[in-house]
């Protein structure tokens, strides 16, 4: 029985899939997919190097956290080998970040991301909210321009930050030789809460379709309009889930919208967007000084650590149209034997809510503080601690 147990088990190893880069795209994409510009699969498997297989790169990410120990690598039933960011075990908490090396996309305004996620069952102790996804300058804030970032609510929410090279953040509005706004005669606007609110736009999905640490893998992609209009889109599971501008039926209307309230009404992203910096998975990086560190130097916020394990990050330098995310959520399932998520969807009377959930599953078969969000007569107010120079830590 014992000998039967390991041929089986042995069987299993060498058959499950193993996938290689052929003419600059895993070779298991199909032909709607282009190459993208970068991709990781998270399979290395063993130390802290991270290999990028486009350019064939071994060296081109690293798997970081404060005691030099060992990357969590798991034996994964779909995807083989992946890494997880930490841990848990008993009293002891490790949490890790990977970093991985700038890359040139959207310079046309163009440009999708894509990556699988496995949430743990909870979040680290004391965790305000989890970076998932962070690119753009780590010495600034990340509502400012070319910055993108995707983080997890402790609601279960999702939301989604992105400013390019165009988009009005804290700083544009308060230059006063900027004729757009001649109602803004603040210089310092960027550092008054209530003067700078007018430049908020992200996207929240609706947290009343619950969240996703439900220990099972989840595919996000966030994607620039195809038609290269303004906005962009997050999708999860291949069903829309919040979008910048606001689409009524999606995810959370905050309202943005309102162009008598927000300057970014019309959304944000989809002109050329260049952020610098690596690439940062499952933290939170901020200005070092901003907790009592150096200036000039950035460090990982201790309370916006993400649980949970990445596979298969990958970016484009073209929009993914929604054809194309479903080709490309097929392409992992068929290849991995991935079996995706029921659909999730909120609980809502009337005809209307028919229609939602209809249209919802058609779509599916083709900072050292957390800032918190209050409604308050139709508007978003924001609440938030702020750095010794009166920055928002946000």
């Amino acid at each position: 029985m014992i000998v039967k147990e390991k041929l089986l088990i042995l069987a299993l190893s060498v058959t499950r899939p193993v996938a290689e880069v052929i003419n600059g795209k895993p070779d298991f994409f199909t032909d709607d997919l282009l190459p993208p510009v970068a991709y990781y699969y998270f399979n290395d498997g063993s130390g802290s190097k991270l290999k990028e297989s486009v350019t064939d790169n071994p060296n081109a990410g690293v798997v970081l956290n404060d005691n030099n120990e060992k990357p969590n690598w798991i034996d994964d039933t779909f995807f083989d080998k992946t890494i997880a960011c930490g841990k848990i075990d008993g009293d002891s908490v490790q949490k890790d970040t990977l970093s991985l090396e700038d890359i040139d996309y959207g310079s046309t305004g163009s440009w999708a991301w894509s990556i699988w996620f496995r949430h743990a069952e909870s979040d680290f102790p004391g965790s305000s909210r989890e970076q998932f996804l962070g690119h753009g300058d780590p010495l600034e804030i990340m509502t400012s321009r070319n910055q993108v970032h995707v983080q997890f609510e402790t609601d279960g929410i999702v939301r989604s930050h992105v400013y390019d090279t165009t988009d009005v953040d804290r700083f544009v509005y308060s230059d006063q030789t900027d004729e757009r706004f001649p109602e803004q005669t603040d210089p310092l606007c960027y550092r008054e809460k209530e003067c700078r609110i007018t430049t908020l736009a992200y996207a929240d999905t609706d947290k009343r379709i619950g969240g996703y640490d439900d220990g099972q893998w989840h595919h996000l992609v966030l994607t620039t309009r195809p038609d290269s209009t303004k906005g962009y889109s997050v999708y999860i599971d291949g069903v829309l889930r919040s979008s910048s501008p606001f689409v009524k039926g999606v995810g959370t209307d905050l309202g943005f919208g309102n162009c008598d309230d927000y300057v970014n009404c019309k959304g944000l992203a989809g002109n050329p967007i260049d952020p610098i910096g690596p690439i940062r998975l499952c933290g939170r990086a901020k200005p070092a000084d901003w907790s009592g560190g150096e200036g000039g130097e950035y460090a990982w916020d201790p309370e916006r650590y993400f649980h949970g394990q990445v596979a298969h990050f990958a970016v484009w330098d073209s929009a993914l149209s929604v054809d194309q995310i479903i080709s490309l959520q097929n392409a992992y399932v068929a290849k991995y034997n991935l079996v995706i998520p029921k659909q999730k969807h909120h609980k809502k009377s009337g005809k209307a809510g028919k229609v939602i959930g209809i249209a919802i599953g058609c779509a599916a078969t083709i900072s050292l503080l957390a800032v918190g969000i209050w409604y308050r007569r139709g508007k978003v107010t924001e609440k938030a601690e702020f750095s010794s120079n009166g920055q928002s830590m946000t």
